[in-house]
C-alpha cells in the first residue's frame, strides 16, 4: 500500500494542479496493480469536489498566518500556527506517508518543517 499526502494553500492554483497529480497516480497505480491512499491536508474548502472524484481524503487544518506587521491578532495567529504544526505532526505519524508532495504558497513554511521532520524519522 503506497500512501501519499498532499498539502496546499486554498486556491484553485494550489488544488488543480495536486487534482492532476492524483489523476496520474491513480493511472500508474492501476497500469501497475498497486494500492494507493491518498490523503489532502490542508485549509481549503475549495476544489473539495474534485479531490474527493479522485479518491482523495480531505484533512482540514485551520491554518494559521504569520503576519509581519503587528496586528491584535498577531498573538492568536501565532498559536494557531503552534497548533497546527504538532497537529500535522500527529497526523503525519499516522498516516505515515511514502510520498510527500506540497504545493508551494505563502504559508508553505509549516509543510517545509514537516517534510524536513518526516525526513530525520
Amino acid at each position: 500500500m503506497i500512501k501519499v499526502l498532499f498539502t496546499a494553500g486554498g486556491s484553485g492554483g494550489h488544488i488543480y494542479p495536486i487534482v492532476s497529480v492524483a489523476r496520474e497516480i491513480k493511472k500508474i497505480a492501476q497500469e501497475r496493480n498497486l494500492q494507493v491512499k491518498m490523503y489532502f491536508m490542508g485549509n481549503t474548502f475549495f476544489g473539495k469536489q474534485e479531490l474527493r472524484a479522485e479518491g482523495v481524503k480531505i484533512i482540514y487544518l485551520p491554518g494559521g498566518k504569520l503576519t509581519r506587521y503587528f496586528s491584535i491578532k498577531s498573538p492568536w495567529e501565532l498559536l494557531k500556527t503552534l497548533f497546527d504544526i504538532i497537529e500535522s505532526l500527529i497526523i503525519i505519524w499516522f498516516i505515515c506517508q511514502m510520498l510527500f508532495y506540497q504545493k508551494e504558497d505563502q504559508e508553505a513554511y509549516q509543510w517545509d518543517l514537516l517534510d524536513g521532520f518526516m525526513a530525520l524519522v
